[in-house]
């Protein structure tokens, strides 16, 4: 399971630079980064919980596809 929280410096740039992330999913990448629930990122981004599950599960794929996880 694709922890973002527990990703290396160098592998959260990599990220950044290659994942071509939409601006959600941005979002969503940099709060996951600093450890923020899916329910604090719902409420911050004034997202349904299914938009924020949406999201995560496309940051989640396109950084898999990068990492080779």
């Amino acid at each position: 399971m694709l922890l973002i929280y527990r990703l290396t410096k160098p592998e959260l740039d990599k990220c950044r630079e290659e994942c071509n992330f939409t601006p959600d999913e941005a979002a969503y990448f940099e709060a996951r980064s600093k450890q923020k629930s899916h329910i604090e990122i719902s409420l911050k981004n004034n997202w349904c919980e299914r938009k924020t599950s949406d999201i995560a599960r496309h940051t989640k794929e396109k950084i898999q596809k990068i990492l080779k996880m």
